[in-house]
């Protein structure tokens, strides 16, 4: 087996994470989605065309964090080739539902929406303190906030459902 030490570690971060805030994760390279940017540069509701350009000719390793965890299981390419995947709070699916009784309400990304179009730096703020205590992480709210990009996100974990397309 490649010496894993020598393996590109490639970051998948998660919603309105801004990928600074991994780097005691060691990784090599990380996606960014445009949350933090003027640019719209990754069509979230539809990766399969940036995830595809993400696969190195070498050996990887994926770590996948929330909603990075959604585009690390659906793409079967991105998945197969891997020589690890390592999930930090992943899902299938996010949202609640009949068949997924474990999930998140689907209110709960519609409230941010509205609550992201008012006042995304409160939004963020409250969202950072719901996923890490003040002694875990401190969170910094970027200059950059990338409405539409934290918008689509937002979306994806509303409708994504990619247990199907898990064996």
């Amino acid at each position: 087996m490649e010496n894993s030490s020598n393996t590109e570690k490639i970051l998948l971060p998660g919603w309105g994470v801004a990928v600074e805030e991994y780097q005691k994760l060691h990784y090599n390279r990380a996606v960014d989605y445009g949350f933090f940017s003027n640019e719209n540069h990754l069509n979230l509701m539809n990766p399969n065309k940036w995830l595809d350009a993400t696969i190195p000719k070498n050996p990887y390793i994926l770590i996948a964090h929330s909603m990075g965890s959604l585009f690390a299981l659906r793409n079967s390419q991105l998945r197969d080739k891997a020589m690890a995947i390592i999930i930090i709070g992943g899902f299938a699916k996010f949202a609640k539902s009949d068949d997924n009784p474990y999930g998140k309400s689907p209110i709960e990304p519609a409230i941010m929406q509205k609550q992201l179009k008012r006042n995304p730096e409160l939004l963020l703020k409250g969202f950072y303190q719901s996923i890490a205590t003040p002694e875990e992480i401190k969170f910094s709210i970027p200059k950059i906030l990338n409405v539409k990009q934290l918008a689509d996100g937002l979306e994806l974990l509303k409708i994504c459902d990619i247990r199907n397309d898990l064996k």
